[in-house]
């Protein structure tokens, strides 16, 4: 049962939505946003139906659910690319599932997905949308992070920014999780599988990936990846370039090469097509 408060909070939303992109250039804008949003919205966890799938978001969430509840989708340009490509039949590693958008997204569309996601709470929620889905047998959930070796590491987790959760990002350590990790080339070795897509959105720590999956990546002669594009930008963009065309994403789902894409609004991902 949605309460109350959420209605008027879901109201609110659609209502500067048409304006929340100009606003959020304004510092003293976004920063009372952001503030009256912590304060006011209601601490309610809801089911929701988006892109087709039913999904466990929190109304207190800026990120993820807030762009659901206000626009009906999260990353609208990404998210037209990732259905257009997304087929039948294929293999999708999402490395950094949280509460499994993208998964849940590719594998109603009938694609095979292994979706890693490291801290306990994300995954747990993320298996509850599973089950509400009946995907159980689309989705393989794998509770460990990805990263340039297998073992164990330190997750700098943040209580406010669910999303934000980092093996790099120190500045997000308001608290600390040991999990798992494991190379991509590992798991795909082991388990026999060579990924046709692979969504990354791991807050900085994508070089780490990439380190960890050269292998797999030069065994696919047509991957198509996309990935976080808002830290370590030049030192992502070198790596990525060595093995695949790279494309920015604009807000309604164009792709324009990066080399050419000096200005716009564009989606905070890349999209990248193996060379």
């Amino acid at each position: 049962m949605v309460s109350l408060r959420t209605k008027m909070l879901k109201s609110a939303l659609k209502t500067i939505e048409p304006f929340q992109d100009r606003l959020n250039r304004i510092y003293l804008f976004k920063k009372a946003f952001q503030l009256l949003y912590d304060k006011f919205a209601p601490d309610e966890w809801i089911l929701v139906e988006v892109e087709g799938v039913k999904m466990y978001v929190n109304t207190r969430d800026r990120a993820i659910s807030r762009f659901i509840l206000q626009q009906g989708c999260y990353e609208k340009g990404t998210t037209k690319v990732f259905k257009n490509v997304v087929k039948q039949g294929m293999t999708v590693v999402d490395i950094g599932a949280h509460w499994g958008y993208y998964s849940l997204i590719a594998a109603n569309l009938g694609a095979k997905v292994f979706a890693f996601e490291p801290h306990p709470f994300n995954y747990e929620l993320f298996a509850k949308s599973i089950s509400k889905n009946r995907l159980n047998n689309n989705i393989f959930p794998i509770n460990k992070a990805i990263s340039n070796k297998t073992g164990k590491a330190k997750l700098f987790c943040s209580s406010s920014n669910v999303s934000g959760h980092s093996l790099v990002n120190q500045n997000n350590g308001e608290y600390i999780v040991e999990v798992e990790t494991i190379t991509l080339d590992e798991f795909c070795k082991e388990n026999q599988i060579l990924p046709d897509v692979v969504k990354m959105d791991i807050e900085g720590a994508e070089v780490l990936a990439l380190e960890g999956m050269e292998e797999t990546i030069r065994r696919s002669k047509s991957m198509i990846m996309f990935v976080e594009f808002e830290r370590n930008k030049e030192e992502l963009y070198e790596y990525l370039a060595q093995y695949f065309d790279v494309f920015r994403i604009t807000k309604n789902g164009r792709l324009i090469p990066f080399n050419e894409a000096k200005e716009g609004n564009f989606e905070p991902n890349v999209y990248c097509v193996r060379k």
